[in-house]
């Protein structure tokens, strides 16, 4: 094997998976009666366009089919006349398949990543009754209007107990729903997410509608994303791709959830989307073929494919991030020194070094104790103590200032 050869595994998937998450577009024309060959067959003979080899067996959801699976709960009415849906959702801990042979231990909503795509109406009152199968604390967030305590932060759900979130349907648009327990990042890249659609009371016009969750997964816990996809399993619609009628409005809600990566991003191939950007409009904001979003970003888009043959959309993931980081550092720069003038921003210099070092850690029920040294040539002052992603309460003594050598 040449040096050229050798790729790590880990190589093989990011060129893969991050330069194309293997969601493929193919016409639905009239087909010449001498092909012998599906456009699936031969979408996979084009190794050019990277992939994987073989089929997940064991995933959590079948892509095909939750592209296009919506949940509206069970349906009744209140005394007032106002429409109620009730949904049952568990946390589910549980490994998943998200590459052929490449298995996942996620936290997860009724079993599967993504959670299922909850669908209301506006002004629908929503009833969620949740409970916690798991062996931590978790909650469940939707974004939107609701009282305080249906916000999923501060009302932990430790495992084996229920709680129910019910609260009206508002705004209308497309959003999400997520575990807010701490550390939140790793809550979430374990597979705590999923879409929440509440549709206008003024219906958009028909279309075929599909669900695109963008997430990623962090196989080896080094704190960076090796998987990257489209509804989980990394490639799924390269090698059975989506088929898209001539003529026809298509209608994608997209959901961008993936953590550790601060961007991502898309690129319709041979066409142009509107973009109504968190569904909150029923007028366009733009009419692109590349779409940038944040993490929790999400939008509506919709085109309709003029031409036959076959197409591709792409996401991209880090590429992004790692092309804006100058461009970012030195913004940052020129605002610092427009703010304060160069000569105060070379008089003030590098900050003071700070440098605690723990001495001794001594546990006892309900209790942690850290004696600090302060090795550094300046005095610190510690403001808050955080473990992981989470603040916790504590006690400083005999001061919150440590001097130099102090502890």
């Amino acid at each position: 094997m040449s040096a050229d050869s050798k790729l790590s595994r880990r190589d093989l998937i990011r060129r893969g998976v991050a330069g194309a998450a293997g969601l493929a577009l193919t016409s639905n024309a009239a087909r010449a009666t001498d092909q012998l060959t599906t456009n699936a067959d031969r979408a996979r003979s084009h190794s050019f366009m990277g992939g994987t080899v073989g089929d997940v067996t064991n995933g959590s959801i079948d892509p095909a089919a939750f592209l296009e699976s919506f949940e509206s709960g069970k349906v009744s009415r209140l005394a007032s006349g106002q429409t109620l849906r009730e949904f049952e959702i568990q946390a589910i801990e549980r490994d998943i398949e998200v590459a052929p042979g490449v298995f996942y231990p996620a936290w997860t909503y009724n079993g599967q990543v993504p959670g299922p795509t909850l669908r209301v109406t506006e002004g629908d009152r929503v009833r969620v009754h949740f409970r916690n199968a798991g062996t931590h604390p978790h909650t469940i967030h939707f974004h939107g209007f609701h009282p305080a305590n249906m916000d999923g932060v501060f009302e932990q759900v430790y495992p084996g107990e229920s709680y129910v979130y019910e609260f009206d349907a508002e705004p209308s648009g497309l959003h999400l729903y997520h575990c807010h327990t701490m550390p939140l990042k790793k809550h979430i890249a374990k597979g705590l997410y999923g879409a929440f659609v509440v549709d206008s009371r003024t219906p958009r016009p028909a279309a075929r509608e599909m669900v695109m969750v963008l997430n990623g997964f962090d196989t080896n816990f080094d704190g960076e994303n090796e998987v990257y996809a489209v509804n989980t399993v990394a490639f799924a619609y390269q090698r059975n791709p989506i088929t898209v009628q001539k003529g026809q409005l298509q209608r994608i809600y997209m959901v961008n959830v993936l953590e550790l990566d601060l961007l991502n991003s898309m690129h319709l191939h041979a066409n142009f989307f509107h973009v109504y950007r968190t569904g909150t409009s029923s007028t366009p904001h733009e009419f692109t073929d590349t779409l940038m979003m944040c993490q929790g970003e999400r939008h509506i888009l919709e085109f309709t494919y003029n031409h036959t043959g076959r197409g591709m959309t792409r996401r991209r993931g880090r590429m992004w991030l790692l092309g804006l980081a100058p461009l970012a550092l030195l913004a940052a720069f020129s605002l610092l020194v427009a703010k304060t003038g160069v000569l105060e921003f070379l008089r003030r210099g590098v900050p003071p070094v700070e440098e605690l070092t723990f001495d001794r850690v001594t546990l006892a029920p309900n209790l942690i104790r850290v004696d600090v040294v302060n090795g550094g040539p300046d005095p610190v002052t510690v403001a808050q103590v955080q473990v992981d992603e989470a603040f916790w309460e504590y006690t400083i003594s005999p001061a919150p200032s440590i001097g130099r050598l102090g502890r």
